[in-house]
């Protein structure tokens, strides 16, 4: 199956109104849900639902502990996992700013090497034809038998 694409202007944000270059953009086909993941690891690995259901909540929560520990998580050939602060108020001095002040923003996800790589050579990209830009599939496609 193809990745769809489609070409988008990008804004100026000096707003000088300088033409920038085109920019590509994946046209998503929709999201997967977490049950749909689950049985496609079910239908892969042989594996019991139950038991699938159960790994997927042990690796959320021990990931989840870590980061709120201040560690950041490599997650096998996934990737990194971190997380990321902001200062409620501007400060200028590390005197003018109290640990009230600071918060939890995010967690980012920094993709390593091999997965780019992984995810990269099984996309098959393909200009968005127009006439299907307002259509959504009804359910997440099967993955194409190879």
């Amino acid at each position: 199956m193809s990745t769809f694409y489609d070409l988008y202007e990008t804004p100026d944000p000096s707003g000088e109104g300088k033409k920038k270059p085109l920019h590509a953009r994946v046209h998503s086909k929709g999201t997967i849900t977490a049950k749909e993941f689950q049985e496609r690891v079910m239908k892969e690995q042989h594996m019991p639902h139950a038991m699938i259901v159960g790994i997927m909540q042990a690796i959320s929560n021990a990931l989840g502990d870590w980061l709120a520990e201040g560690y950041n998580v490599e997650f096998d050939e996934l990737g990194y996992f971190s997380t990321t602060l902001k200062c409620t108020r501007p400060a200028m001095n590390k005197k003018d700013i109290r640990a009230e002040s600071v918060r939890f923003e995010t967690v980012k996800f920094r993709p390593s090497k091999e997965f780019k790589k992984y995810v990269r050579y099984q996309m098959h990209l393909e200009r968005l034809d127009k006439k299907m830009a307002t259509k959504k599939p009804a359910v997440a496609p099967e993955k194409e038998k190879k």
